[in-house]
């Protein structure tokens, strides 16, 4: 697992120009075990943030690096943004309708680049049908509280395509998922954060260079996850695993139909206990389809189909 997300202060991280004003702002990093967390560009003053134009119909038009503050339709499409493409910062309520339209990074190894990105939001949804491709990270939620990603297909991340960091009470749910360089859905903890109630629920995920789908925490007995779902999930043809539930507790994966991954089809880690893993399909791994690393079972495993390394997986 490979993490390369950025933190940059609450100053933005490239020279965005806005209107006739160019702000130049300066970059900062932050980095612990490795892992750097992306915080969003500050604001440029009101005065220099052109409002979304009204197209009719309820719509309105956007640009790369817009922050939303209220409900909102898009009317276009937005592409080759260098950074991020929609920002949600502080903010409570509001509903993203992408309306059918691109969000479209030019991902180069840009360490703050996110196609949608909420920080700090509350009570937020963003609904599909629309496309996010081509950024580090197609679509992140962090330091939030219920955050749904609803029906939106993410292409070509160059990390996750779909993330949930230190937060709670969020879902991804019916969206396609495909070509990450790391994870397709992750829900993750990290410097002594929490992330707990997330659901991932009858999404399509495939080729991933990671795992498919993971729930993970970075440093056991720092960080925590907890009471998280995923189900009814279609994910094939990983580099790795399929589903990897790493040094977590508490929480569920059933109902999942897992195809084609390289190593593991649902890989259990050392660390995690009292996870139930039960009516999940596992076909094709190249290793071993249903896999716990504990010498005996710390997790409760239940009605599978597939091969399992201990006699106490079912």
């Amino acid at each position: 697992m490979v993490r390369l997300t950025a933190l940059v202060t609450a100053t933005a991280a490239a020279t965005v120009m806005f209107g006739s004003l160019l702000l130049a702002p300066t970059v900062g990093f932050a980095e612990k075990s490795g892992e750097q967390i992306y915080r969003p560009p500050a604001q440029p003053p009101s005065s220099a943030r052109p409002l979304a134009k009204s197209k009719g119909g309820g719509t309105s038009e956007v640009y790369c690096g817009f922050y939303v503050k209220e409900d909102i339709t898009l009317a276009n499409d937005i592409t080759k943004c260098p950074q991020t493409g929609l920002v949600v910062e502080n903010v409570k309520s509001i509903t993203i309708n992408l309306n059918g339209h691109t969000i479209k990074g030019d991902y180069s190894g840009n360490q703050g680049s996110i196609g949608i990105l909420i920080d700090t939001g509350k009570n937020i949804t963003v609904k599909g049908p629309g496309t996010v491709q081509g950024f580090l990270d197609g679509m992140r939620a962090q330091y939030s509280t219920n955050v749904t990603f609803d029906g939106v297909t993410v292409l070509e991340s160059g990390d996750d395509g779909i993330q949930f960091f230190n937060m709670t009470k969020g879902l991804a749910r019916n969206n396609t998922v495909r070509h990450a360089w790391d994870a397709g859905i992750s829900a993750y903890a990290e410097w002594n954060g929490t992330t707990k109630g997330i659901k991932i629920i009858n999404n399509t995920v495939s080729d991933a260079h990671d795992e498919l789908i993971e729930v993970a925490v970075f440093t056991p007995g720092e960080d925590t996850i907890s009471g998280n779902v995923v189900q009814d999930n279609h994910v094939s043809k990983s580099d790795h695993d399929g589903i990897l539930v790493q040094s977590t507790t508490k929480n569920t994966v059933s109902k999942n139909t897992v195809d084609g991954a390289a190593a593991n089809g649902i890989h259990v880690t050392d660390g995690a206990s009292r996870n139930l893993i039960e009516n999940n399909t596992v076909t094709g791994s190249g290793s071993i389809d249903l896999r716990e690393d504990a010498t005996t079972c710390r997790n409760q495993w239940k009605d599978n189909d597939g091969r399992g390394n201990l006699s106490c997986i079912d």
